[in-house]
């Protein structure tokens, strides 16, 4: 195998891999955190993480379908059988290999790729747009909570009147 088919191979494993631990970690982190995740949320906006969830993990197939298809590719030997006659009534089969060429190209890695990348692409989009949503509901929940503030002060005095409540209230404009 040449040098460069042979890194051409490493690079693209290598690419497999890091896709598939990134599309781990990421499920990791979110499902870790689910409880304050999905909680915090509105259920119409939630869909979009457990969308997400399931395209990482379609992702995370796909990886290991192409890894399988790339070390399927290399070793790519044909196999001839010729029969050759020994002796009067004896066969012998004779196995002939040809070697072909070793390349990443071919359909059976190409396809289970490009549905990983896209997969992990769709996935991380509907992560952000989960966690930019769940950001813009949770600002309109503080902004709702924030119209007034009240200040209560309670004083207590032994030599004049025994109790003295102030109450101030801080409206926004």
């Amino acid at each position: 195998m040449k040098t460069n088919e042979q890194k051409a191979f490493d690079f693209a494993a290598d690419t497999t891999k890091q896709l598939i631990t990134l599309a781990t970690g990421i499920i990791t982190l979110t499902t870790t955190f689910s409880k304050d995740i999905i909680g915090a949320s509105e259920l119409s906006n939630s869909s979009l993480i457990f969308w997400s969830w399931g395209l990482f993990i379609f992702s995370i197939i796909c990886g290991i379908w192409t890894l399988m298809a790339l070390t399927g590719n290399l070793q790519p030997m044909k196999k001839k059988t010729n029969e050759k006659e020994k002796t009067e009534n004896e066969k012998v089969e004779e196995i002939i290999t040809e070697e072909c060429e070793i390349n990443i190209n071919t359909n059976n890695v190409k396809i289970p790729s490009v549905v990983q990348i896209l997969s992990f692409i769709v996935a991380l989009i509907f992560t952000v747009l989960f966690g930019v949503n769940s950001i813009k509901n949770s600002n309109k929940k503080n902004d709702s909570n924030e119209e007034s503030i009240e200040v209560i002060k309670k004083t207590e005095y032994q030599i004049v009147e025994p109790k003295k409540i102030e109450k101030l209230t801080f409206k926004r404009e």
